[in-house]
This record gives structure tokens, C-alpha cells and sequence, in this order.
């Protein structure tokens, strides 16, 4: 699973460098950018045979900046969280467990399935799924 996730921040680095447009929640990754990137990291996971993968929208009150954040939840026992660092508070890596101190200044509001159709947006359409094809074709030819 590392090593999937490791091939995806690389393609999906490279897309962020190199694409003419990207969607107001790409533009100033890592910030804002936690709800799209959650949702492509575990459709790429579940591609990649990872069965038990799921985004999870999180809420608190205890950061200087944002109460809403989102990650990654393999197993109920991993999360991978490629946005974290955005945060002064946070300390570590992108790969953690479910019990990381960061993490649990965080309270679940939602888990969801990854579906492509989660990556669409009101005004900005379907600028992520393209963005998130892109980022595939990376991979396939990696």
C-alpha cells in the first residue's frame, strides 16, 4: 500500500505542476485541497485491489486554521492524509495510524465510498475528474 500511495503523490505532483488549468480546490494545494485529493487517492487505492478504502470528512475546533479536513481511511486502522502538512499543528507523515494525535483533534462527520462521480463539482463541473484522469495516465505509464 506504501508503495501505491508513493507512485500516486508522484504522478499526482506532477499533474499539479504541469496542467494548464486546475480547480480552485488544486490551485493552492496543499490548502483547500483536502476534499479532492482524499477522494482521488482512494479511488487510485481502490483501483489498485485496496478494498477496505473510504474518505473521511472531519470537523474541529481546536486548529488556528480550517475546522473542516479531510483524509484517507484504509482498514480502519490507517489513515493517509497527503494534506496534512498544511497545518502548523501537524507532525509526521502523510502515512499514519488511526490513533495519531492529530488526527484525533478531529471528530468524523462522514465516511464515504470513493466513486468517480464525487470528484464533480457545481461551478467547476468536471475540471477534477479530468484533472484525476490525467493523474491515472501518469500512473499507467509510470
Amino acid at each position: 500500500m506504501i508503495e501505491l500511495v508513493e507512485k500516486f503523490c508522484s504522478a499526482f505532483e506532477d499533474e499539479l505542476n504541469s496542467s494548464e488549468y486546475l480547480d480552485s480546490e488544486l490551485c493552492s494545494f496543499p490548502n483547500g485541497s483536502c476534499e479532492a485529493t482524499s477522494q482521488m487517492l482512494a479511488l487510485y487505492l481502490q483501483s489498485g485491489g485496496i478494498a477496505d478504502v473510504v474518505y473521511t470528512k472531519n470537523e474541529t475546533e481546536q486548529l488556528k486554521v480550517g475546522s473542516i479536513h479531510y483524509w484517507v481511511v484504509v482498514e480502519n486502522k490507517v489513515i493517509i492524509d497527503l494534506t496534512a502538512h498544511q497545518f502548523d499543528e501537524f507532525k509526521g507523515t502523510h502515512v499514519c495510524s488511526v490513533d495519531s494525535e492529530f488526527h484525533s483533534l478531529f471528530r468524523q462527520l462522514s465516511t464515504s465510498v470513493p466513486n468517480k462521480e464525487s470528484l464533480w463539482r457545481p461551478f467547476t463541473c468536471d475540471s477534477n475528474i479530468k484533472f484525476f484522469e490525467r493523474v491515472m495516465v501518469r500512473l499507467e505509464r509510470a
